[in-house]
């Protein structure tokens, strides 16, 4: 069975929340691991998860290798460690940049692993200053980094990095249908430079789900 396009792309750059319905679910020692050392957490700092719904299990078995499923930036403000990141619609929320507690963002019933890393030499101002201004900005449901009207989370976060003064190059993949290659969360992962913070060992994956052809 194929995934629709748009759908397929949208949960393998972005990831998908899973129902509201609570999940009695015990958070991964790396997920524990990142929240340890929210503390330590800066300003454009990256954290990654793997999300626990259906839809990612279906992304995730298309490439094995795969470890996340969503990557969004440390924003600090008030004592508070905020996560900004890019979605697309939910029910009963509108998709687009958005930010949330760190803790929300790693929750176990939507996350079974996470990490966290760090690009050094970064223009923390600068990339601030950016990242703010991103909010409410729309999900790129196009996945076209040559547009900035609106964002999906990789391109969120690449794009973050070169307000910072950094222009990394990650490897990037071609979906069928779209119009330019993209950026996965993992291809961020692997930029060269990146040092690694927290969660880095992966968790044992959730199984997942095969899809048998109709």
């Amino acid at each position: 069975m194929r995934l629709p396009v748009a759908l397929l792309a949208a949960v393998l750059l972005c990831g998908c929340r899973p129902s509201a319905t609570p999940v009695a679910v015990t958070p991964s020692a790396q997920q524990q691991a990142v929240l340890a050392q929210a503390a330590q957490l800066r300003d454009g700092d990256l954290v990654f998860r793997r999300g626990r719904d259906l839809m990612s299990s279906l992304v995730l078995q298309q490439d094995r290798h795969s470890r996340f499923s969503h990557v969004g930036m440390v924003r600090r403000e008030g004592g508070q460690v905020y996560i900004v990141h890019a979605m697309p619609d939910e029910p009963g929320s509108p998709g687009g940049v958005r930010r949330e507690l760190l803790a929300d963002f790693l929750a176990p019933a939507l996350a079974s692993d996470a990490a966290s890393y760090r690009q050094p030499g970064l223009d923390l101002g600068a990339l601030v200053a950016w990242l703010d201004a991103q909010l409410g900005k729309p999900f790129d449901m196009r996945f076209a980094l040559s547009d900035d009207a609106a964002l999906y989370c990789s391109e969120l976060v690449l794009r973050a990095l070169a307000a910072g003064g950094q222009t990394p190059l990650p490897a990037t993949v071609r979906a069928p249908l779209l119009d330019e290659q993209v950026v996965t969360p993992d291809a961020l992962r692997l930029l060269a430079g990146l040092q690694p913070l927290a969660g880095v060992s992966a968790a044992a994956p959730d199984p997942v789900l095969a899809v048998a052809a109709p």
